[in-house]
């Protein structure tokens, strides 16, 4: 099957989903911890809906790799690379 613009793999982010991020854009520039680094320099590079998407594509992979491996969510872990 090939998919179009119009057929998207995934479903779009719901509205609160997106109010949530767009907020954290915003106060991003007052915070100095690494995730809030990443996004200003995300920003820096992209537009703000660009930013917002990578945000939520991280915060996904994050909460996958939780579920996926039953743990508890600390913000100073480290992974190792395989």
């Amino acid at each position: 099957m090939i998919l179009t613009c119009s057929e998207p793999s995934h479903p779009a982010p719901s509205g609160l989903e997106h109010q949530v991020t767009s907020q954290t854009l915003r106060v991003a520039a007052r915070h100095t911890d690494p995730t809030t680094t990443w996004l200003t320099h995300v920003q820096r590079r992209r537009n703000a809906n660009i930013a917002a998407v990578a945000l939520a594509n991280k915060h996904a992979r994050i909460v996958w790799a939780l579920l996926a491996h039953d743990r508890d969510y600390t913000p100073d872990y480290a992974g190792t690379s395989p």
